[in-house]
């Protein structure tokens, strides 16, 4: 009698709800309370934006109708394991969603949690992170060590599909001489602007790497020795045309490049096609530079 007085005179049956709703709308993460048979019995304001539906409307509904992304959950899953998903609308969001059993103390599932986190700002730093361990940071494009690893996923496809795929390896004429004269700053900007160049006459599927210094390498799916030299040619002559401008001085450089294909009845590896592109290159300055020199990997018997 005393606990029920105390109830009544001091309302806690009205604080409990109260509470309950505080507790609710101001948890860190969205969430969405299921019933049995997965109808949405709770949610809180962070959860309804998520959903894009408001609390009365959603409340009653079965979660395949208003979560969006309910056919990647599985609700008979004991084992509790967050997923990842996706928002596109209204530009990329990312949440880790974890839905979660209820159940009662003999271990009888009576509903389900749904708990939504926001990750939108780890998973762009990841991806950012991972950007940096894959590409040079002065031209953006693939470092040496990614471009190796792409570049033998394309041979195993080329000798699949029975194609050709060639390699070039090139760099700038004298570039020490423009780091003397014109300083290192001008250097950079030379080798930004020829990535620039060179990605105008590449296709999109055609890939670039820093392969160090001022030494790039580029492979070229579905290309002969032929096709690979006119494009080659084309680099060639659009960076000896090209006009380089750094604090008030203007000056052009030229690229010596050298090819290297192979065919579908080659057996080449990754290492040893560069290998053959770099004798190439060798070949193109012992020639006098600011030019193309092309060998064919010999064929296996």
């Amino acid at each position: 009698m005393l606990i029920a007085w105390a109830l009544f005179r001091y309302q806690l049956f009205d604080l409990v709800p109260l509470a309950h709703s505080i507790i609710i709308e101001n948890l860190s993460e969205s969430m969405v309370v299921l019933d049995v048979k997965n109808r949405i019995i709770e949610l809180n304001r962070s959860a309804s934006a998520i959903l894009q539906t408001p609390i009365n409307q959603a409340i009653g509904q079965l979660a395949e109708d208003v979560v969006w992304f309910w056919d990647e959950l599985d609700p008979h899953k004991e084992d509790i394991q967050p997923i990842a998903i996706t928002k596109e609308q209204g530009g990329q969001q990312h949440y880790e969603a974890l839905l979660t059993p209820i159940k009662r103390k003999n271990k009888t599932t009576v509903g389900l949690v749904l708990t939504l986190r926001d990750i939108t700002a780890q998973y762009d730093l990841l991806q950012k992170t991972r950007q940096l361990a894959i590409s040079d940071p002065l031209t953006g494009i693939y470092n040496r060590r990614h471009f190796f690893s792409l570049l033998r996923q394309e041979l195993e496809r080329s000798r699949r599909q029975q194609s050709p795929l060639a390699v070039m390896m090139f760099d700038i004429d004298d570039f020490k001489a423009i780091n003397d004269q014109y300083g290192h700053a001008a250097g950079d900007q030379v080798l930004i602007e020829t990535v620039q160049l060179c990605q105008q006459h590449l296709r999109a599927y055609d890939v670039m790497s820093r392969y160090g210094g001022d030494e790039f390498a580029i492979y070229l799916p579905e290309t002969d020795t032929e096709l690979a030299t006119q494009v080659a040619q084309r680099l060639c002559a659009s960076i000896r045309a090209h006009s380089i401008q750094s604090d008030h001085h203007s000056f052009q450089c030229t690229v010596s490049i050298g090819v290297a294909a192979c065919s579908c009845e080659q057996q080449d590896s990754a290492d040893s096609l560069m290998a053959i592109a770099d004798k190439a290159l060798y070949q193109a300055k012992q020639n006098g530079k600011d030019q193309v020199a092309a060998e064919q990997t010999p064929k296996i018997s």
